[in-house]
């Protein structure tokens, strides 16, 4: 015995009403909705395809020119200005048991700091070579930003008498 569907008087297998269907293909309206259906379909196969090329893209460019995606300017500070941060620094920044805590706001090492524009120390940790990197502690030279930053202005109090 063949196993019978079980549906509503009226309802085809795909759950649309037999006289819809009718009504749908005497009118034309079938031939319209499956000339729409099949062009969106293509629609979105070429958006994907089109996605993928513009991923594909950017990949590219964030390879080639990674300072223009991560926002670090190449110009922010110049070769002499890493190499006083380097030499000044030294002391903090290096890999050593005895290297110092912390640095002194007044110190050489901040005025060298804050040579450099937006004091962004990514431009001197960005250039490190592999022996630097093995030299110095690149978190440290990030610290300086904050460390060297300008004290803020003394607040005037006012004394009553």
């Amino acid at each position: 015995m063949a196993p019978q569907s079980i549906s509503s008087p009226g309802v085809d297998e795909n759950g649309t009403s037999e006289r819809r269907g009718r009504l749908r293909r005497e009118c034309g309206v079938v031939d319209v909705v499956d000339r729409e259906r099949r062009s969106v379909g293509k629609d979105i196969r070429g958006k994907m395809s089109l996605g993928k090329v513009a991923t594909g893209l950017l990949i590219i460019y964030a390879t080639l020119l990674p300072h223009l995606v991560s926002g670090t300017d190449p110009a922010a500070c110049t070769m002499k200005q890493r190499n006083q941060i380097l030499i000044n620094c030294y002391r903090y920044i290096r890999r050593h048991p005895e290297a110092i805590p912390s640095v002194d706001n007044n110190s050489s090492c901040c005025e060298s700091v804050r040579q450099v524009p937006n004091r962004d120390m990514h431009c001197v940790v960005d250039d490190l070579t592999k022996a630097n990197k093995e030299e110095y502690r690149p978190l440290r030279i990030l610290s300086l930003q904050k460390l060297c930053a300008p004290a803020p202005p003394p607040v005037n109090e006012v004394k009553e008498n």
